[in-house]
């Protein structure tokens, strides 16, 4: 059985049951034993380059003793949109096609997921095709609400969901894990002071979240990045919220 299913819990509520359930119906379950990631793609903006998200995975993996090689496409402010609209050297289409990922991981602009914009679908699409098409697999990573605008979270959600049903991929609900964080544990500064970017802290909760979903491992206990206690509030939360919203390693 998966590190995950095992992490599944008590019934949820019918809520988050319903919303569940719309995502995972249409999701590929990938085989029990799967070959864990080599070679992962980062696709983004800014808020994957804060704290260099991608090298604080690549520390979880090494630290796990699992071979792991990332790099990013990342500019800031950049969209799903504008990523596919790019014909130069570095352009995520290139690169995905050349690159030979085994995951890419697929991060909308945080305004644009907290507005529903219509153009983020069919640019994700395109994004999602071409790293199937080259033998990967897509990863949406779910953001959260902007420090001064925290009832954008339900549309932040709603957007990455839909990205999720239509294109049958699964999502990192690493907007949960913020909000479950910031509930549970006040005291931790999740957001750089400009309430848009994510702190040491925050990023490593991403990393946390990510990795599981990457290993079907939890994250390992072994850190430098920040205060041990913190990192182990961190773990705990990132796991409490890949219980409500599980992705289905595990057919049986």
């Amino acid at each position: 059985m998966s590190y995950l299913r095992q992490r599944l819990g008590p019934a949820l509520p019918p809520t988050v049951v319903l919303l569940t359930g719309l995502l995972l119906a249409s999701l590929p379950v990938p085989a029990q034993g799967a070959t864990p990631p080599r070679r992962v793609l980062f696709v983004g903006n800014s808020l994957t380059f804060y704290n260099d998200l991608p090298k604080m995975v690549s520390g979880m993996a090494a630290a796990a003793g699992l071979p792991l090689s990332t790099e990013q496409v990342v500019r800031g402010g950049e969209t799903f949109e504008r990523h596919v609209e790019r014909t130069d050297d570095g352009a995520p289409l290139r690169l995905i096609r050349e690159g030979r990922w085994d995951r890419v991981v697929l991060q909308e602009n945080g305004r644009l997921a907290a507005a529903g914009d219509p153009s983020t679908l069919p640019a994700a699409r395109q994004l999602v095709d071409a790293v199937r098409r080259a033998g990967g697999e897509p990863l949406f990573y779910m953001t959260w609400a902007y420090r001064d605008r925290p009832e954008t979270l339900g549309q932040v959600h709603r957007t990455f969901y839909l990205l999720g049903s239509e294109l049958a991929a699964p999502v990192a609900p690493v907007g949960e894990a913020w909000r479950l964080a910031r509930e549970k544990h006040p005291e931790i500064e999740l957001f750089d002071p400009d309430g848009v970017h994510p702190s040491s802290e925050g990023t490593y909760l991403a990393a946390c979240v990510i990795f599981t979903l990457l290993f079907d491992l939890p994250p390992p206990e072994a850190q430098e990045v920040i205060g041990e206690e913190i990192a182990r509030h961190l773990r705990e939360v990132a796991a409490e919220a890949l219980a409500l919203y599980p992705q289905p390693f595990d057919p049986g």
